[in-house]
């Protein structure tokens, strides 16, 4: 296979998506607009929550047998603790990072394992693209130049905000966005007292009443080092007048917190800005002429936990696809109108599937919160079931039928 492929986007999907052609013996360029991911702070304090990275996500990295790589440099993720002795373990492989530690482990095996296959260009955003002939132009802010090229495959993993799925949208007839906004926010305060007190391999549900999730990352010297975040949930753009303000909100709201922070970190936390999480997009196919868009340029949506996990099942469900319509080496240009269908086919219905699944659960609605709780006792949670690896998102959607009235409500 000798065809030229560029992966826009150095998130999980991207990257994973890499890994996945080289492990074919398969050459791939990466263009990135920002820089090097795993050259980038270890944490981010306005966006350095905790994820699990369990049953999707564990699949895809199985797939490029790198579940001893997650081992060696993630926390290990054992359940969630949801207050008052309810443990809720988790009996497969699985991890807890941030973005930022996921991404380092798969840099890691990229750069480490697969240094001749794929290749980086970071600092290049793309300015061009035409999805008919696969040309593509870039500025080169590091060189101060521009790149245009033409490509058999241009795979699209630039996140929640495509440029290049805004592109399509514009340019390629019957390619169309649906958008939702649910009006769902948050704000992260770093629990840099919660060393010693919680259990760092499990996420812990600090009140049930207004869920706020706390978890640990990678520390500035790994996962031996751990440091502590939890996200807190609004229903509305939420700012302090002041530290005493947020103090008293937390106190209302989830007590809890003010144990586990320090002063420095409530002041700060009252001065930081809340951040729109509750906004979705779903794309109508999972192509555009000779794109392909996979992880949160396929579909974004509202966090439960499936983000990373799906984006990085979406770049394996990919090379399935490359596996099923080109075997043997054939050529992607020549057979790329049927890998395209192939992959929407496998993909389009588990992407809707899980975006479904997200905007059925917003922590500051009392009514989800109580229709999770109710679905748990009628073994039905679709929320906790999208972690599962033995099931696909539309399976758990479908199950989510034989209760249809409690998910029907939005």
């Amino acid at each position: 296979m000798t065809d030229r492929i560029a992966i826009i986007g150095c998130g999980p999907a991207g990257i994973m998506s890499a890994i996945n052609f080289a492990r074919r013996g398969v050459a791939t360029v990466v263009i990135e607009a920002s820089d090097d991911p795993s050259t980038a702070p270890s944490y981010n304090p306005d966006r350095s929550y905790a994820i699990d990275v369990t049953g999707h996500g564990l699949n895809a990295i199985s797939h490029i047998d790198a579940v001893d790589d997650f081992d060696r440099e993630l926390i290990p993720f054992k359940g969630i603790d949801a207050g008052k002795g309810g443990i809720h373990p988790w009996d497969e492989p699985g991890w807890i990072g941030s973005r930022g530690d996921i991404m380092r482990v798969l840099m890691k095996i990229a750069t480490e394992k697969h240094a001749d296959t794929v290749s980086f260009r970071f600092n290049c955003p793309v300015t061009a693209i035409d999805f008919e002939t696969g040309s593509l132009t870039c500025e080169d802010k590091d060189e101060g130049r521009e790149i245009t090229e033409i490509y058999d495959l241009i795979i699209a993993a630039d996140g929640g905000g495509s440029i290049i799925r805004k592109q399509a949208e514009q340019d390629v007839t019957g390619f169309t966005l649906s958008h939702r906004d649910a009006s769902y926010y948050c704000k992260m305060i770093a629990l840099d007292q919660a060393v010693g007190e919680l259990d760092e391999t499990l996420l812990h549900v600090l009140t049930l009443r207004y869920p706020c999730v706390a978890g640990a990352i990678n520390g500035p010297d790994g996962k031996d080092d751990p440091i502590w975040f939890c996200q807190v949930p609004f229903s509305s753009n939420k700012s302090f007048r002041d530290m005493d303000e947020a103090r008293s909100f937390l106190a209302k709201k989830s007590p809890r917190i003010l144990d586990l922070a320090s002063e420095q970190a409530i002041e700060t936390f009252s001065k930081c800005e809340s951040q729109n999480i509750g906004r979705s997009t779903m794309t109508s196919q999972c192509y555009a002429g000779k794109v392909i868009f996979i992880g949160d340029a396929c579909a974004s949506y509202p966090p439960i936990g499936q983000g990373a996990n799906a984006a990085m099942e979406s770049a394996m469900v990919l090379d399935q696809s490359v596996a099923a319509i080109c075997p043997d080496g054939a050529a992607i240009g020549e057979n790329m109108a049927e890998l395209a269908k192939h992959f929407d086919t496998r993909w389009r219905d588990e992407a809707r599937s899980v975006s479904w699944a997200a905007n059925k659960f917003k922590f500051t609605n009392k009514w989800h919160v109580l229709r999770v709780q109710i679905a748990g006792l009628l073994n039905c949670n679709v929320v906790e079931e999208t972690k599962s690896s033995r099931s696909s998102y539309s399976e758990v959607r479908k199950r989510a039928k034989y209760v249809w009235p409690l998910w029907a409500i939005s």
